[in-house]
């Protein structure tokens, strides 16, 4: 069931995009190439939202490299995202502005807010873009495409798996991306025009940092508990319980990870514990070399994750709200546990919880979370090789 918009919402955005159409064409005057120009393309790859948004970007970058070594990747993303490619030498630049309408809780726009998107379309217009990406169906993000002056305007006219469609007016390519599919397969999807084709999923697309050895990493589970909707976290007795059932087990190294604004969180959770586990506050480059060190991640429907499953490390995501099967972990060893069949409401906005006494993440028992971990491990092997000696 795809997610559900208003006829007001979609209404709005047909009205912007009917309104950005008629005039377009003034962004556009001479944004021709100048003779002299380098013939690597200049990709831009808009991506506004959210830490697991952005991520995903990263799946597109091999394939665009393989077929235009020479062109120069472009990242315009909100300014809490701009460090997550900070490092990426296949991201020629990284432009960022406060786009206000990706924020969660209150979307108000301060003067502030408007001439830093202004400076950051100015900033992508003096790259002179060559082909602009909208990677989530998003009227405003192809209206930031047309203000660049993108030669070439590639989208999809569905909003991430939900009923929210545009007409395709400001863009030159929209390749089929409706349909269920996992984020990072709609995202190559839109290569097609550029590629001749939709090119295949390779994971890892990101590199773990450093090169632990497989002894180091054998029994690391790093867990990450946060995640930015109230109703997307598992109960901190859930965590507890879970937590103190695996540090029973002779070797397991548990890491748990926090980032800003995490720490309460976090401190319900092991103020509790058994035993003691380490607790790490990381900062993204940080966040990125404690994952690279794992055998096992186990965390919710939030960038970690992602991160997690990018770099191609065995994922176990807990969902409720959430998208599923636009977000589950790929890969080996990835799984998504989520008990989502009775609820009518589901995927939803995530705006607010029309069942807040039961919500669906609070569905997901420790046993099931438990038995997936050992499975992963290998630990129900050696537990049985234990009893049988």
């Amino acid at each position: 069931m795809p997610v559900a918009y208003s006829r007001k919402s979609i209404f709005l955005a047909r009205l912007l995009e009917v309104m950005t159409g008629a005039v377009k064409w003034i962004f556009l005057i001479g944004r021709r190439p100048k003779e002299g120009e380098s013939q690597g393309p200049t990709i831009v790859l808009v991506e506004p939202f959210q830490m697991g948004d952005v991520l995903s970007l990263s799946v597109m970058f091999e394939p665009l490299l393989s077929k235009f070594p020479e062109c120069k990747i472009v990242v315009w993303c909100h300014d809490r995202n701009r460090k997550v490619y900070e490092d990426d030498r296949r991201v020629s630049r990284v432009v960022s502005g406060r786009f206000f309408w990706s924020d969660r809780g209150t979307k108000r726009a301060s003067t502030r807010d408007w001439i830093s998107i202004y400076r950051s379309v100015m900033e992508v217009r003096s790259l002179r873009p060559t082909v602009g990406v909208d990677a989530r169906g998003e009227i405003r993000s192809q209206i930031l495409l047309c203000l660049a002056g993108c030669r070439r305007r590639i989208g999809s006219r569905v909003y991430l798996s939900s009923n929210m469609t545009l007409r395709g007016f400001l863009l030159t390519d929209a390749p089929d991306t409706s349909g269920s599919g996992h984020r990072f397969e709609k995202n190559l999807q839109l290569l097609s025009p550029l590629l001749g084709d939709t090119p295949d999923l390779h994971l890892p697309a990101i590199s773990r940092s450093g090169d632990p050895s497989k002894e180091e990493v054998r029994k690391v589970v790093v867990m990450h508990v946060g995640a930015g909707w109230e109703f997307r976290r598992w109960d901190s007795k859930c965590w507890r319980e879970l937590i103190d059932k695996l540090t029973e087990s002779a070797g397991i190294r548990i890491i748990l990870v926090e980032g800003p604004g995490e720490e309460e969180i976090n401190e319900a959770i092991v103020r509790d514990l058994v035993r003691p586990v380490e607790r790490i506050a990381t900062s993204l480059k940080e966040l990125l070399s404690v994952v690279s060190s794992a055998a096992l991640f186990v965390g919710l429907d939030s960038g970690p994750m992602h991160i997690a499953t990018l770099m191609g490390i065995p994922t176990i995501g807990l969902f409720g709200p959430g998208d599923v099967e636009l977000w589950r972990p790929l890969g080996p060893g990835g799984k998504a546990i989520h008990h989502t069949e009775s609820y009518n409401c589901h995927p939803c906005l995530q705006k607010e919880c029309v069942r807040p006494e039961d919500p669906c993440i609070s569905r997901i028992g420790v046993p099931e979370v438990y038995e997936s971990i050992q499975r992963s491990l290998g630990l129900e092997s050696e537990n049985s090789k234990a009893r049988m000696t």
